[in-house]
């Protein structure tokens, strides 16, 4: 019983920490094709407070017992260290890549990335359908009902986990964006949804136009290439101590 008990909890606490969470992932282009992709996770501390009380209460709706009454005021336990405020819990990390010609993930149909007429293109579309099928496999045959029951409370609580979540795509383009199928401002372009609006598209395109790097645009490549070289040796370090604890044949 308390095996189930504790499993629900915390169940119960991915749904309040997913309801907060925000991701933002952003692809730097530089002229020659290289870049990074740079994913963000923001949680605000804020909101998860909020919702992980209101779990509380609905999980004690006779209240907080005795024993947990006269506690301290987290906020008066707070200013006796000196602390005042807060910011957004954030988690990155960034992929690089030689070539975006190569940088090819799961379910990307098409990508162009060309120089044409003094202007730089990027184009991708994804197919959606593969990201959707995560969140509803296909049961082989012989699948026991209860099974099939199990998957399909799983998928529930994978979709409500997500629900509310809002995903950012961000692409960064050598130079000023003159043209682009998202929103976008100066060097970046811009596509913003929810995760129910996401798994009811079929496709997903990201199309940007930009001109020639500006001189400070030059500069950030120059400062990228010497950023690209120590994630390159990084890389490379890490793969070889993996081959290292590997079994050989």
């Amino acid at each position: 019983m308390r095996k189930k008990l504790l499993v629900l909890g915390l169940g119960l606490l991915v749904l309040v920490l997913s309801g907060c969470m925000d991701i933002e992932s952003k692809y730097y282009i530089y002229p020659d094709g290289s870049g990074k992709n740079t994913t963000v996770f923001s949680m605000d501390p804020t909101k998860m407070m909020g919702m992980m009380g209101g779990m509380i209460q609905g999980m004690m709706p006779g209240g907080m017992p005795e024993t947990a009454k006269g506690t301290q005021n987290p906020l008066e336990e707070f200013e006796k260290q000196g602390i005042s405020g807060i910011s957004e819990m954030n988690t990155t990390f960034t992929l690089y890549f030689n070539d975006v010609h190569k940088f090819r993930s799961e379910g990307i149909k098409s990508l162009v990335w060309e120089r044409k007429k003094n202007l730089y293109h990027l184009k991708f579309v994804s197919d959606l359908s593969k990201f959707q099928e995560k969140f509803a496999p296909e049961m082989p045959e012989g699948t026991s009902e209860d099974q099939k029951q199990a998957s399909e409370m799983g998928m529930m609580m994978q979709m409500q986990m997500l629900k509310g979540m809002k995903i950012s795509f961000v692409v960064v383009m050598p130079g000023e964006i003159v043209k682009s199928s998202g929103k976008f401002k100066g060097r970046e372009a811009r596509w913003e949804m929810t995760i129910d609006e996401l798994m009811k598209k079929k496709e997903l395109t990201i199309e940007a136009f930009s001109k020639p790097p500006s001189p400070e645009a030059e500069s950030e490549f120059k400062k990228f290439k010497e950023e690209l070289a120590k994630a390159n040796k990084k890389f490379k370090e890490a793969i070889s101590s993996l081959q290292q604890m590997l079994p050989t044949k």
